[in-house]
């Protein structure tokens, strides 16, 4: 089955057993979270001037929820790259073990967002996004609170 062309691409992307492709779509209720972050960061790519302060504002916002599309949401976050800042990925660890079945849905798979095609220069290097998943459940497996929890820097 083809991808349809609202679905974002990868430049590599996740694999199954068999070589196809691995999507995972994004459900309504994490979607409607996700895309003003990814709104915005498809329009800074577009205009730089736009700033973080709008990441800064919608970021937290997002972190502040406490339910299950805010957690899945999160680590869909993670798979886009919005700079070296790793507030998203803290934003997982602080939540603990619940959010071990989101980073194993999409650790090896590109998300699709309802509704939008995001360009693949959104997604983070696939190298990139494997090591913060890694660290994110090494971390939550070991009982840490953020990325500045690790003895190793």
């Amino acid at each position: 089955m083809r991808p349809s062309d609202s679905q974002v691409r990868s430049p590599q992307p996740a694999r199954t057993s068999k070589g196809t492709e691995r999507r995972v779509i994004v459900p309504e209720r994490v979607a409607k979270l996700v895309r003003p972050l990814l709104d915005w960061l498809e329009k800074s790519k577009q205009q730089p001037e736009t700033g973080e302060s709008e990441f800064e504002r919608l970021l937290p916002k997002l972190a502040a929820r406490q339910d299950t599309a805010s957690d899945e949401a999160l680590v869909v976050v993670m798979c886009f790259y919005f700079g070296e800042s790793q507030e998203d990925t803290d934003a997982v660890i602080a939540r603990g073990h619940r959010m071990l079945k989101y980073l194993k849905k999409y650790r090896y798979a590109t998300p699709s967002v309802p509704g939008r095609a995001y360009t693949n220069s959104l997604l983070k290097n696939p190298s990139l996004k494997a090591d913060e998943f890694t660290g994110a459940i090494r971390a939550i497996q070991k009982g840490w609170h953020s990325t500045a929890d690790n003895p190793e820097g």
